[in-house]
């Protein structure tokens, strides 16, 4: 029995803005000095924090929703209920009397709670295709990698996370530094699941 499509719409979020300067979008076209106001979801959780941290605020102290005047805090007002699926009223409730810093390392904790989990299933991932194009089984890429056998055959069935990583805009955008090695790996491992079910390539158990 197919399910019925259920959209899923945040309460807000739907424009985030440079942690470095509030008045432009956060965006992947940012030159290189303006990365560090864009959150990767390649960053390390110690990057992602340090960018939070040194996001741009004001010289006030008042933690409160004002995207005129206090662009910054607005910026992770923003941030903070849309990863709590809240809305702004009730993030700005949150933060009556608490001064930027504890603010800050809130929204911190809540990015790093909400994009935690696919952190962690994307790193096992990559570590799987840096590994794929020498290794002819899934029992090989398990011992070169320490990643449960159940696991990897899940990874590589799994067509969200190939979708991913067909282009190198799409790599280029999770900023991981060895973009080109991976998208190579991505299409050695296509190629080869042509080939399953033959007698030699592809992937099996």
């Amino acid at each position: 029995v197919l399910k019925l499509p259920r959209s899923v719409t945040p309460k807000t979020g739907k424009r985030i803005m440079n942690l470095q300067d509030p008045s432009k979008k956060m965006s992947k076209s940012d030159k290189d000095d303006e990365q560090k106001g864009i959150i990767y979801l390649q960053d390390d959780e110690k990057v992602i924090r340090k960018k939070i941290m040194s996001a741009v605020t004001d010289s006030e102290t008042e933690v409160r929703y004002d995207p005129v005047n206090k662009k910054g805090v607005s910026n992770l007002l923003t941030i903070y209920a849309a990863m709590k699926n809240i809305d702004i009223e009730e993030a700005e409730k949150e933060f009556v009397g608490s001064n930027y810093g504890n603010f800050k390392r809130c929204v911190a904790d809540a990015v790093m709670e909400e994009i935690g989990p696919f952190k962690e299933r994307l790193e096992k991932f990559i570590k799987i295709l840096d590994v794929l194009p020498n290794c002819e089984s899934i029992l090989e890429i398990s011992t070169k990698t320490g990643i449960p056998t159940s696991t990897i055959q899940r990874y590589l069935n799994d067509k969200t996370l190939f979708n991913m990583y067909t282009t190198k805009e799409e790599l280029s955008y999770l900023n991981l530094e060895k973009a080109d090695k991976i998208y190579e790996n991505v299409q050695i491992f296509l190629a080869l699941s042509k080939h399953r079910g033959q007698k030699k390539g592809g992937i099996h158990s």
